[in-house]
């Protein structure tokens, strides 16, 4: 099952862009000569950028310009020739960058992708003006049952990595169909043509990753959607990370963890909220234009972000 009709108008064909000798990682480029940093959009485990994105391209690409890259191992990224690794994603990002002589970006990183975006605001805090995290936390593992699944997914992680293809197909496709689960159906069949033993080794590494001890060395402008009604990443473990960050504003909505991936005008609207208060935070002389379609429900403060239907 492809992605749905309407998602794969969205995004023009992507270019291939070579990453450090290793391959090439596909990029989509949208918007222009918009003024501004542009938006760096990071997808979240399992899924690609396309997949996570395509449903709100079109409206931030009206205001800026927009870059969707796909992580390693993921959709069309490039296959890492070793184990996986976010700080590898951050890399493989800014290498991207270069190629395509982007110098500023705002990096809008959604699940994993908010992990991918603190690594970047942290090893490139010039180049990363501002930051926007959507669904995600300083650090995933807390709970005693957290721990027992990441601890799990570690281990088949590392037994995957040993194991024939064939083989390990059956434990892969269980793995993906529970991770999918949030999703709609049609999700699993991106998930597939994705690199398996990435996929496991990535769902690891989000596991290890905590950034509590250095979150508050981020002090550029930063916006963190917290989805209030998120079954898979806790709503108060996305407000304690926005309160480990020294210049972050909060917006709230009242979706599960699936958001992205549903059309949602709220979601779009939060984005152009998150990247104008953002961009009006790191320098107030930058332009904010005005969305065609934007209303005045979509004005609400990035405090307390709700617009109605």
């Amino acid at each position: 099952m492809a992605l749905p009709r309407h998602m794969t108008d969205a995004l023009p064909l992507g270019i291939p862009v070579p990453i450090a000798g290793r391959g090439d990682m596909r990029v989509h480029d949208l918007g222009g000569d918009h003024p501004g940093p542009a938006l760096l959009l990071l997808h979240g485990w399992n899924i690609d950028g396309p997949t996570n994105w395509a449903n709100v391209v079109g409206d931030l690409a009206d205001r800026r310009r927009v870059i969707v890259i796909d992580h390693h191992g993921h959709g069309n990224g490039v296959r890492p020739d070793g184990q996986f690794r976010l700080e590898h994603c951050a890399i493989d990002a800014l290498c991207a960058l270069d190629q395509l002589g982007v110098e500023d970006v705002i990096p809008v990183g959604y699940s994993m992708g908010g992990a991918v975006a603190q690594l970047l605001a942290r090893r490139a805090p010039k180049r990363c003006r501002g930051m926007i995290t959507v669904a995600t936390a300083g650090c995933f593992n807390t709970t005693r049952s957290e721990q027992i699944q990441f601890a799990a997914l570690s281990s088949i992680a590392a037994a995957a990595r040993r194991t024939p293809k064939r083989a390990l197909r059956p434990i892969s496709e269980r793995v993906m169909r529970i991770a999918c689960a949030p999703y709609p159906d049609w999700v699993l069949d991106v998930v597939r043509a994705a690199d398996a033993v990435s996929l496991l080794e990535a769902g690891a590494e989000v596991g290890r990753f905590d950034s509590r001890s250095w979150s508050a060395t981020i002090t550029q402008p930063t916006s963190v959607i917290v989805t209030t009604q998120d079954t898979v990443v806790s709503p108060a473990k996305q407000r304690a990370f926005a309160e480990s960050l020294p210049n972050a504003e909060l917006i709230e909505l009242d979706h599960d963890h699936d958001m992205p991936l549903r059309f949602n005008r709220r979601f779009s609207d939060a984005l152009r909220t998150a990247a104008d208060s953002v961009v009006t935070r790191m320098d107030p002389c930058i332009p904010i234009a005005e969305h065609p379609e934007q209303s005045a429900s979509s004005e609400a403060s990035a405090s307390s972000f709700s617009p109605p239907s």
